[in-house]
């Protein structure tokens, strides 16, 4: 991925937290025998290949997702010399995450504080269908001073219960500062650090206990309940937020008054744009915000404008309009962040003052993610290909780039592949883009075998979507990776007036499959441009995906010869995910269009699902499915083991849509690497792979094509083999 540089001039890459070492001590005052920091093996070592184990030890802060428009993940001190963040560490041995609030200095030279937490992370809600659910991502909770700069407070659950915890910046000690029985939501210190107002759902309690005595009578089933994850009705998403305070010095814990509540509301304040995705203030007054430009639209574009004594000025500059995210004040200017470049792969930095054109003072292909600004930097967290996330600075005044802090100092000392970013255009003239990732090694005769990943291809190549493919590994392994950045939404690219809302999107979107064909053509694209780049085996290409990257997989497989196998981290859609997936889900497919039955259900599943095609499939596929989805995937299992497919499959439980736990994402990286190492290498590794394991996928091996191999080239491409993805398509 390109390195971020400065139009007004290149900023000299400064680093700060160079000084850090792993081992580096840690406070005393909470005995743990889970350090993040724990040193590594192959820490001194260099040259050494990258291993699911390496990427599963990856030291991580803020939102799991490469999303650009992320809560910051950290915070600043009064007066700004000191940083505070939380640090995660996944321990697979213990299922489990190590973590640590690190405190870490501006001033070079000075080594970070490290502080062990005995907590774990918290995860994203979000509304679902009416429900409250999360779907595994990791939140970013930023820690957050107290105003004479000695606590530093986080989020954490208590008894499963989320609360705001203290933690004392010089001793280490903590204790929970809130008792909220429907637990918290977010917080914020008062301005004299004697109190913390807090929102939370106060009804969550009263909701948990009825729910509780309705489990003794037996549970009405209606759409409070989501079959997949359990018979218990899930809180519903409307319980209402209300705001309180809690006074620390007494334990007092009362209704918020107007003023604090705007500490968490911003938009409960008199005169503020309700609507506003984001705002910010200049200390003259004036205000900005980012506002949808077209409240009907299902997607609309953002706009800036600001409020200077108390007139409305429009920035009205190309670079004002468009994919908008965050929005601060340094002082003197208001600044945003703006998708763009190539289908909007460049994240660039713009700093405007009303009346005058904004000026873009940065842009990078790199991710940047839970942005923030204060004592005049624009702090990020900033991952390249090679790169995992670190705490990286952008100077206002002058355009200097430094790194205040690295988890990982020591990852650039592996044997790193190569990564080329690649640019294409699909036959509608969408701008697609990806990552393809090449072995050190030179290419085989026959050319490198390949593994595409899909859906995101933004920041630190890790596990691509959902995290469950190791790239790196992959590489390492002598396998080219193509990671593919999904083709934007059917519907956003048409001029179609009717299409106003979100169902109205998705209809237009499943009508003839035009988004589904979309990603295809997008993939299609990708994959004619890595063979422009590097010598590729056609006979030797896998695909992988979760989530909607799953759909656009099994799409593929069923419209197309091109792959030798598949692993999918997700169920697609087909006839049965309706009949287990509960009452809501029905109802808000039924107004997408998705049909239930009869005649016309089957022939609108058979291009985008695998039962339909059980009998005539004959890809190796492994599944790897989350607790709370693989019911929705019985359907599709069921026909192909009946049709004796070659699947095989394997179930995470208590996981939702993103699998998380630490030992099941080490366990998903090894055999997805084992998976195909063995059908497109003709390799066995049981460091990787159990024995048995091994023995089921010989004996598929013995099912689709009892001729020996050739070359180590895999038997079932013996009916399979092409070389052009011209010559392969289906549909």
């Amino acid at each position: 991925m390109v390195s971020g540089t400065s139009p007004r001039r290149q900023g000299r890459l400064v680093g700060l937290g160079s000084a850090f070492a792993l081992g580096c001590a840690a406070s005393s005052a909470h005995a743990t025998d889970c350090a993040v920091f724990a040193a590594s093996p192959v820490a001194s070592a260099r040259g050494i290949a990258v291993t699911p184990h390496d990427l599963s030890a990856v030291r991580e802060f803020g939102q799991s997702d490469n999303s650009t428009n992320q809560g910051p993940a950290f915070g600043v001190s009064p007066g700004g010399a000191r940083i505070a963040l939380v640090i995660r560490r996944a321990d697979p041995a213990r299922n489990r995450f190590c973590q640590a609030l690190v405190i870490t200095s501006r001033r070079a030279g000075v080594a970070p504080k490290v502080i062990p937490l005995d907590v774990q992370p918290l995860h994203q809600p979000y509304e679902m269908r009416g429900v409250l659910a999360h779907d595994g991502l990791i939140s970013a909770n930023p820690p957050r001073w107290s105003s004479d700069g000695d606590t530093v407070a986080i989020l954490a659950a208590r008894h499963g219960i989320v609360q705001v915890l203290g933690v004392n910046a010089k001793t280490g000690h903590s204790r929970f500062l809130t008792d909220a029985p429907g637990g918290v939501i977010d917080f914020a210190w008062s301005a004299d650090g004697k109190a913390l107002v807090y929102s939370t759902r106060a009804g969550l309690a009263a909701f948990r206990a009825a729910t509780d005595r309705e489990a003794l009578r037996g549970y009405h089933y209606d759409a409070r309940v989501v079959p997949t994850t359990s018979p218990r009705p899930q809180p519903p998403a409307a319980l209402p937020i209300s705001y309180r305070t809690v006074l620390l010095t007494t334990a007092r814990d009362r209704p918020a008054t107007d003023a604090e509540r705007t500490l968490l509301d911003p938009a409960s304040a008199s005169g503020e744009q309700k609507d506003a995705v984001a705002t910010a203030s200049l200390p003259g007054g004036a205000r900005a915000w980012l506002v949808p430009a077209d409240h009907s639209s299902w997607q609309p574009v953002i706009n800036l404008f600001a409020s200077v004594d108390g007139t409305r000025v429009v920035c009205d500059a190309p670079a004002c309009s468009g994919y908008l995210t965050n929005l601060w004040a340094d002082g003197r200017h208001f600044l945003f962040l703006r998708r763009e470049g190539w289908g909007d792969s460049v994240t660039a930095v713009y700093r405007w003052r009303p009346g005058a054109p904004p000026e873009r003072i940065f842009a990078t292909e790199d991710l940047l993610a839970g942005c923030d600004v204060a004592a005049g930097l624009l702090i990020c967290g900033r991952e390249a290909s090679l790169q995992p996330r670190r705490l990286w600075s952008l100077s206002l005044e002058t355009g200097q780039q430094s790194i205040i802090f690295d988890p990982n100092p020591g990852f650039a000392r592996h044997a790193l592949p190569r990564v080329e970013r690649l640019h294409w255009n699909d036959p509608l003239n969408v701008h697609g883009y990806g990552d393809l990732v090449l072995p050190r090694s030179a290419a085989p005769s026959a050319g490198y075998p390949m593994i595409i990943v899909q859906y995101r291809t933004r920041g630190f190549l890790k596990g691509a979507i959902g995290d469950e493919f190791p790239i790196l590994a992959f590489a390492a392994h002598g396998f080219a990776v193509l990671s593919v950045e999904n083709a934007p939404d059917y519907a956003s690219l048409v001029s179609d007036p009717s299409v106003r809302t979100p169902a109205e999107a998705v209809r237009l979107d499943i009508t003839d499959y035009h988004a589904r064909k979309l990603q295809f053509d997008n993939l299609m694209a990708g994959i004619a441009e890595a063979r422009a780049h590097a010598s590729i085996d056609m006979r030797r290409l896998g695909i992988a995906g979760v989530s909607d990257a799953a759909s656009s997989a099994v799409y593929a497989l069923n419209n197309s010869h091109l792959f030798a196998t598949a692993s999918l981290g997700s169920p697609v859609w087909d006839r049965f995910m309706f009949e287990v997936g509960g009452p809501a889900l029905r109802t808000a497919f039924a107004a997408y269009g998705f049909p239930f039955d009869g005649p016309a259900a089957r022939s609108f599943y058979e291009p985008i699902a695998l039962a339909p095609n059980a009998t005539t499939l004959r890809t190796p596929i492994l599944v790897q499915f989350p607790g709370e989805e693989y019911l929705a995937g019985l359907g599709a299992i069921s026909a192909l083991e009946a049709a004796n497919a070659p699947i095989d499959v394997y179930v995470f439980p208590g996981e939702p849509h993103i699998t998380g736990q630490p030992a099941h994402r080490l366990a998903m990286y090894r055999r997805n690497l084992a998976w195909f190492d063995f059908w497109l290498q003709g390799r066995e590794d049981e460091d990787d792979a159990s024995a048995e394991e091994l023995a089921r996928w010989r004996a598929l091996r013995a099912q689709l094509c009892p001729g020996p191999t050739k070359d180590g080239v895999p038997s079932q491409l013996c009916t399979q083999a092409s070389t052009s993805t011209s010559a392969v398509t289906r549909r």
